[in-house]
């Protein structure tokens, strides 16, 4: 029999206005977070995290795509869900070749990125080898439903992971839609 896990997610958060980023305070508890693309009525999931203190790791997100860290990528996948094609990759040499060089538009592009995400968490107080089943889960659901994920690698493959039924309560009518059903994951169990 699997475990049960019931996700309460907490969001949509924006970091696009003052206002927005002033009530954007992640929980210093580990759990699983979402960074979604597209319109409010259809989200979509480009990138799915675990995290042992939300809110720590969502400053280094933060620290980090502002400081040319990550890839960056263009309006198309934020506005309209396309697949991500990046407009810059990270690499040391990239570091002073690109994003040195022309700092006023690659700072500009990583701040638009930022604000460009929607963004959800939801905290799991459970070991952390089921946080990483939840998170594998999410991903390989999102990647049946085509979601333009960054990050399609699985942590812990189902054949290796605990025996797992996800469901997910948003506290938002708006939410992105590949968690709208439950998931089950782990040995031996087809997710859906």
């Amino acid at each position: 029999m699997p475990t049960e896990i019931l996700l309460e997610w907490k969001g949509p958060h924006s970091l696009l206005t003052d206002d927005t980023r002033e009530y954007f305070l992640p929980p210093e508890y580990p759990g699983v977070y979402l960074w979604c693309v597209g319109k409010q009525d259809s989200f979509l999931i480009s990138y799915v995290g675990r995290a042992s203190n939300l809110q720590k790791r969502m400053y280094e997100h933060i620290f980090w795509m502002l400081g040319g860290r990550y890839d960056l990528y263009g309006d198309d996948h934020f506005l309209e869900g396309a697949p991500p094609k990046s407009e810059y990759i990270p690499s040391f040499k990239n570091l002073l070749t690109d994003f040195v060089k022309d700092f006023s538009n690659r700072s500009s592009l990583a701040y638009r990125n930022l604000t460009l995400y929607t963004y959800f968490w939801a905290t799991i107080r459970k070991d952390w080898r089921t946080q990483i089943a939840v998170e594998s889960a999410i991903i390989e659901q999102s990647k049946k439903l085509n979601q333009p994920l960054q990050n399609d690698r699985l942590s812990l493959r189902p054949e290796n992971s605990p025996h797992l039924l996800i469901r997910s309560h948003f506290e938002s009518n708006t939410f992105p839609g590949a968690l709208s059903k439950s998931i089950y994951y782990g040995f031996g169990v087809e997710t859906t």
